[in-house]
């Protein structure tokens, strides 16, 4: 009596649990990975980065600084303060992975489990961000419409040429900063893939 999966294993008792446990885990820690692996190279590449005096004024702000910026509109503002809202998101969620990632990983390397799905997470972080790159190639404006449509309510990031917002963050900005980060997040994600590729399974 019992029930049985398709490999061949029974379906109750502690072992089935102990697997089902190690798979879930598994997932979480790929995904926490990848998380990990491209809103961390955009976190030091958008830190690294040179600002001139009211560009770095706008970036404190949307980073938390509670200075007031001046000879803006009020939609420029309002935008301003949406970008601020996603970007504190994005570090909240960055943290919390980097935290469950660590505890979820440190687990499963224990188990001798950790190798796999390290590599399928960094894997897909270069397969993503190849096809991203190749996108933004085809069309950076598509790509970067996409972008800030996933995020922001229509009509609330698009602005007249001659906007103080758009002089400060011109189109060319973006892409620098788009291409900087995907070869940042490319390099991190190899990095891991041959360093975990070469971790050495335990007996």
């Amino acid at each position: 009596p019992g029930m049985w999966d398709t490999t061949g294993h029974r379906c109750d008792g502690p072992a089935h649990f102990s697997r089902m446990k190690g798979i879930i885990v598994q997932f979480i820690f790929g995904i926490a990975l990848v998380i990990v692996l491209i809103l961390g190279p955009y976190e030091i590449v958008t830190a690294a980065q040179k600002y001139t005096n009211e560009q770095q004024k706008v970036m404190d702000y949307v980073h938390g600084s509670p200075a007031a910026l001046q000879n803006f509109t009020a939609a420029e503002i309002s935008h301003l303060n949406d970008v601020k809202s996603v970007m504190t998101t994005a570090r909240l969620v960055f943290a919390l992975a980097v935290f469950i990632s660590i505890l979820a990983g440190a687990h499963l390397y224990k188990q001798n489990q950790v190798r796999k799905p390290a590599l399928i997470a960094s894997a897909s972080c270069i397969s993503f961000i190849v096809l991203l790159g190749m996108s933004m190639l085809l069309s950076f404006s598509s790509a970067f419409s996409a972008f800030h449509a996933l995020f922001f309510s229509p009509g609330t990031w698009t602005f007249p040429e001659n906007s103080k917002i758009i002089q400060l963050f011109p189109l060319d900005f973006f892409i620098s900063t788009a291409k900087n980060i995907l070869i940042a997040v490319i390099i991190t994600s190899l990095g891991a893939y041959v360093g975990f590729k070469h971790e050495k399974t335990r007996l």
